[in-house]
Formats: structure tokens, sequence, C-alpha cells
């Protein structure tokens, strides 16, 4: 199962650790993904309305989890539903 983990403690929520089932299905490398904000795979990141759900959903205040097209490396785009957990720390 593709999975990152982000530091919800920062603005834009950057990526820390990407397994290497992401890394397969996005086509990026480890390097490429650390540190960039969670929404930068969105193919339509520059849209309000689906960057909202995911941020809600790191609020906990979504009603489900959000489906969002991403988009690969390679420019194909494939949808995603987005399980997000809360951490401890």
């Amino acid at each position: 199962m593709p999975m990152v983990f982000t530091d919800a403690r920062e603005p834009g929520h950057p990526i820390i650790f990407a397994n290497d089932s992401l890394l397969s299905l996005t086509g990026y490398d480890r390097e490429e993904v650390l540190g960039k904000n969670f929404n930068f795979l969105m193919a339509a990141g520059d849209k309000v309305e689906p960057v909202r759900h995911v941020d809600a959903a790191f609020k906990g205040t979504s009603v489900g989890d959000p489906e969002v097209l991403y988009r690969r490396k390679d420019g194909t785009e494939c949808w995603a539903t987005v399980f997000i957990s809360p951490g401890w720390g």
C-alpha cells in the first residue's frame, strides 16, 4: 500500500517518509518527495476544493476520506483515496 508520513505540525505537511510502494506508483525517487508539501502530487494542486478536502482530513474535520486525482512523475494521472491518521508526538 502506498504510504507517506508527514509532519502535520509544519505548514504544508512536508513529507518525512515515503515507502517503496508510493515511489513505484508515482515514479519519483525518495529524494524527490522528502520535504515536499503533501499536496505536490495532486493533479489539481492549484484548485481549492481538493486541497480543502485534504486539509479537512488533516484537521480531523472531514466527513470521509477524500478521493484525489494525483499526477505521476511521467504526467499520467491516477485516483487515490487518502486515509489520514494522526500520529503521536
